[in-house]
């Protein structure tokens, strides 16, 4: 055994790679021992234990690509590059290895966004990624095994011909040459005197990424037809997974076996071992330039002995390097031959090499999307929009790049809103929102929909982004304290440990820069899972069915408005601000705990002191000038709300504005709203002028003032060292200087991280008060969606509709409800129509809206698919129809569905008599017993009985037959009121013309 010193090749830790490896082989064996289960039963079912399966499975084989792969660069840089590797490399190396493989079996469920079935489920003989994720499975496994083994295979090719010396490098370029095998042992000794152990190391590991390749393309070639639809018989996917499995076995067999060629700590050899000269002609023919070293110094237990070196000699001779150059230029010459056939065979299949990536891309790009429709398959698509489950739920297709996406959507039962509803309590109106209980209850509240359960979606998100907060702390303090280590070596002119810093500086920065990314994606992830939750659940409660009917209430009962801010706008930025408030708080205040701990290693007693009296200081600052920034952000959204219903009236009743020219009376109406809201957008950042400056100027110069004086605190407080009564040969006047300087560059770095943390902090408190204002106004609209008060449930009848003791009235919150109609009792049986007539406004549209929810609409008019382009055609109503043609598709929806009962509420307005008479008669014909509102006489003939409404106050009305004595009585009465009516028009046109100069005025 060769005993050298070596600062080049210590601390490879290549055991520790293998034992990684053989981890990954464990996990791999446990989840196929696993799926025995499945062999016995005949049937592999969905659940907890075939997740764990899958999991493992899944670890098991990124593990060992990676871990074949962390080999195969590690003995990469130990021949090749000559790197020296540290154990703090060696220890991120093993961090960042199994990281990933736990990020990869974990992000999968997590990041998903559509609910495509269990992301582990069944997929034949095991559980595995589901076969509802083809593209999952490509990029999630197979896309890192295959990777492996062929950079694997490519690397190592490159390390055995650069020890084997077919690869040199002769004056800073590289060549490859040809170099028969007997010789390739002195050449590699001539060059250098470590390749002569270390090409039986690099020829014996090999067989570690040959082994994973060998075993890998089997299963490989199977999964690749199955992509393609190819039909795999059963004991080919059997032999090709028991192959696979084989792995393990195979590892423990190779790691056996070149165990003792694996470089030691204590036995490694060194580049400064010294050489005797050689011939020059005969090494410049190869490119070598050979080592000139002084003579040998005496014999020392750590060098080699008398044996090795005359060995050495004598394979060094020009004899021997003489009859090398003669066989290489030999073999070299018919080589020849076999290197122009292969270029021959090249050049033939270039076109066809250069289509090849193109071609495989593009059918696995087919296989994991899946077919292309045809434009006919997407419009039948885009007609049918959605698919009812059994179990209530609702499969959304949507459209994607001429396929189809199948999003599974699940609604809130009743019985879960019910339940829910003890959780939001009404809020009293003289609430303000502050960071008090009040607000705690109700942030829980929200959060228990958000977060249902903790094995849920956004619970491991959560939990995700939180490891990769602490992740982002520790790394910062590694961060620290490497900053340090460089300016020590770099003031203590330690070159070698200057660049060794520089490097491990930018092989940390990969996991940094890598956590940071992760960090601002997971937020941006949480907060769209937290709004996707959210907004199902109250649209869910909002969008409620018959008799609860919330989104028609919430407005009169509830005292709502503006419901369509709090819903979208209120419920995004409520989950943004969760979103990011968890990170602002937790990861600052984690910071502090972590750099305060080490930084009060450096600063003592006193100096630890100090930082926590400098917490307390800031934070009193900091609360007396903190304004009220909850009620200011509620006030904001409230405002904003009311500026963005005014543009919806406007777009909404677009036609109504352009018919009565009121186009600059909406002017006007938006343009105050739009000036309340920014005069009080611009009070709030006049609060925070002096609000900002006084933080700034604590957290920015305070804070660093204050770090500065606690830097030196250890340094001019403590007794001084004597540099000149220093003993022992190792320590060196200098080192005093570079010791201080490390410890004042990582203090430095701890403290501004440390500033940042407790900046953000204080910055959370600003963002907590924006959240309690969001977190009132959301809370207010689910409150009140959950306690609207219940309305009596109608009793189903098929042959009529009765009314008994009703009584219609305008809601009110604010005071007691105005009645309309008192006391009404009604029946009216099949074939029986009613008229309900009154003057506007006393009450006859109250009535009709009870038996609203019988009525269904889904049909067209006869003469539109023509006009517009065919039945496929999707366009709005408010664009295409005229006032007429909307009346006339609400009777032909009528038609179409043939209802025992139509409800008819001024539904022939902007209708000709004669196509009205029609229609009447039509809906008559087809056994629809109609209920008709409106004021036309005209319509009398085709109903039955008439209820008037008198509107008198009193809530009085009548009930007569049509055609009878008393009805002709009513209609006598209905005529003395017309013509009493007539008689204030006189007054009605004074009135108008005193409206029409006021608006000219304002105008003006």
């Amino acid at each position: 055994m060769i005993t050298i010193r070596s600062p080049v090749y210590q601390n490879t830790d290549v055991v520790a790679f293998f034992c990684s490896l053989l981890v990954a082989n464990i996990l791999q064996s446990a989840g196929t021992a696993m799926s025995a289960k499945w062999a016995v039963d005949r049937a592999t079912e969905a659940g907890g234990y075939c997740r764990l399966q899958g999991g493992l499975k899944q670890a098991g084989n990124v593990g060992i690509a990676v871990w074949t792969f962390a080999l195969s660069t590690h003995i990469f840089t130990l021949l090749f590059l000559r790197w020296k590797h540290s154990r703090l490399g060696s220890y991120l190396t093993l961090g960042t290895g199994w990281f990933f493989v736990v990020f990869i079996v974990s992000i999968g469920p997590l990041a998903l966004q559509d609910d495509r079935g269990s992301y582990l489920a069944p997929t034949g003989l095991w559980c595995w990624i589901s076969n509802e994720y083809p593209k999952e499975q490509l990029w999630m496994e197979y896309f890192f095994e295959f990777l492996s083994a062929g950079l694997s295979l490519i690397i190592y090719t490159i390390i055995l011909l650069r020890v084997r010396g077919n690869l040199y490098k002769a004056k800073g370029v590289w060549f490859l040459r040809f170099v028969p095998r007997g010789e390739s042992w002195q050449l590699a000794i001539q060059r250098d005197v470590i390749d002569a152990s270390m090409v039986r190391i690099a020829a014996r590991i090999v067989w570690f990424p040959i082994a994973y390749t060998v075993l890998l393309l089997p299963i490989a070639i199977c999964r690749l037809l199955a992509s393609y639809h190819v039909s795999i018989p059963y004991w080919v996917t059997i032999i090709t997974d028991v192959f696979f499995n084989l792995q393990g076995l195979v590892n423990i067999l190779l790691l056996l076996l070149t165990r003792r060629y694996i470089p030691d700590l204590s036995s490694m050899p060194d580049l400064t071992n010294p050489r005797h000269s050689v011939d020059m002609s005969t090494s410049a023919r190869f490119g070598i330039t050979p080592f000139i070293l002084p003579p040998k110094s005496p014999k020392s237990p750590e060098e080699p002995s008398e044996d090795l070196e005359s060995g050495l000699s004598s394979a060094l001779s020009n004899k021997t390097l003489q009859v090398m150059a003669s066989v290489v230029l030999a073999r070299a010459a018919q080589s020849r031959r076999p290197l122009l056939v292969a270029l021959a065979v090249v050049l033939l299949l270039r076109s066809r090499l250069l289509h090849l990536p193109k071609d495989v891309v593009r059918n696995l790009s087919s296989a994991a999307y899946g077919k292309k429709l045809s434009q006919e398959e997407l419009s039948q698509v885009l007609q049918q929009v959605y698919v009812d489950g059994p179990d209530g739920t609702k499969t959304l297709l949507v459209p994607y790049r001429d396929r189809v996406s199948e999003v599974s959507i699940k609604p809130y039962t009743p019985s879960e809103l019910a339940s829910d509803a003890k959780n939001f309590t009404p809020v009293p109106p003289t609430y303000r929102p502050n960071l008090d209980k009040t607000f705690l209850r109700q942030l829980r509240a929200i959060l228990r929909i958000t977060f249902p359960s903790w094995h849920s979606k956004e619970t491991l998100l959560l939990i995700l982004h939180s490891f990769f907060l602490v992740a982002r702390t520790v790394l910062s303090v590694g961060v620290a304290r490497l900053d340090g280590r460089i300016v020590r070596d770099l003031v203590s002119a330690d070159g070698k440990g200057f660049l060794k810093g520089l490097g491990l500086w930018f092989l940390l920065a990969i996991p940094s820069t890598y956590t940071n990314t992760m960090i601002h994606h997971l937020q941006a992830k949480l907060s769209l899972r937290l709004r996707t939750r959210l907004s199902r659940y109250t649209n869910d409660l909002y969008l409620s069915s018959a008799p609860d009917l919330r989104y028609y209430r919430v407005g009169h009962e509830g005292g709502l408005d503006g419901v369509d801010q709090y819903i979208t706008a209120d419920v995004s930025a409520f989950c943004e601000a969760v979103a990011g408030i968890y990170g602002n708080v937790m990861k600052p205040s984690l910071d502090l705990v972590l750099f305060t701990t080490q930084l009060s290693r450096t600063l003592g007693v006193r100096g630890t002191l100090l930082l926590f009296l400098n917490y307390y200081v800031t934070a009193k600052i900091l609360r007396a000038v903190t304004p009220a920034f909850g009620r200011l952000a509620a006030v904001e959204a409230r405002l904003e709300g009311e500026y963005r219903a005014g543009m919806a009236r406007v777009g909404r009743e677009s036609e109504e504005v352009a018919f009565y020219n009121g186009g600059p009376r909406e002017r006007d109406i938006l343009w105050r709203a739009y000036l309340r809201l920014i005069k009080h957008i611009n009070s709030i950042y006049k609060i925070r002028i002096a609000y900002e400056w006084t933080e700034d100027y604590v957290i920015k110069y305070l804070w660093s003032a204050a770090g500065y004086a606690l830097i030196a605190v250890p340094v001019l407080l403590t007794r001084r060292r004597n540099v000149g009564i220093q003993t022992g040969e190792n320590v060196r006047p200098n080192d005093e200087v570079a010791n201080r300087t490390e410890t004042y560059i990582s203090s430095r770095r701890l403290l501004l991280s440390l500033a940042d943390a407790g900046g953000r902090v204080m910055y959370a408190q600003k963002d907590l008060l924006e959240l309690a204002g969001l977190t009132t106004r959301l809370y207010s609209l689910l409150s009140t969606l959950h306690n609207l008060p219940s309305l009596p449930k109608p009793i189903p009848s098929s042959d009529s509709v009765e009314l008994s003791h009703v009584d219609v009235a305008i809601p009110s919150i604010t005071s007691t409800p105005t009645v309309l109609v008192k006391d009404l009792s009604l029946s009216l049986q099949q074939g029986e129509h009613l008229m309900i007539t009154g003057s506007n406004g006393v009450g006859k549209t109250a009535v009709a809206r009870l038996e609203l929810e019988e009525i269904l609409a889904a049909s067209n008019l006869a003469y539109l698919p023509s006009r517009e382009g065919g039945w496929y055609t999707r366009k709005e109503w408010r664009d295409v129809l005229s006032g007429g043609e909307k009346q006339r598709m609400g009777l032909a929806r009528v038609f179409y569905h043939k209802p025992k009962f139509a409800i008819l509420d001024e539904c022939t307005s902007a209708v000709s008599s004669d196509v009205e008479g029609r229609m009447y008669e039509h809906a008559k014909s087809l056994g629809v017993t109609l209920i008709t509102i409106s004021l036309r006489p005209s319509l009398m003939k085709y109903h039955n009985q008439l209820l008037t409404i008198n509107g008198d106050g009193l809530g009085s009305w009548s009930l007569t037959k049509i055609g009878t004595a008393e009805e002709r009585m009513g209609l006598d009465r209905e005529i003395i009121a017309l013509e009493k009516k007539l008689q204030e028009v006189a007054g009605w046109e004074k009135r108008v013309h005193e409206l029409t100069k006021a608006l000219s005025v304002q105008e003006a």
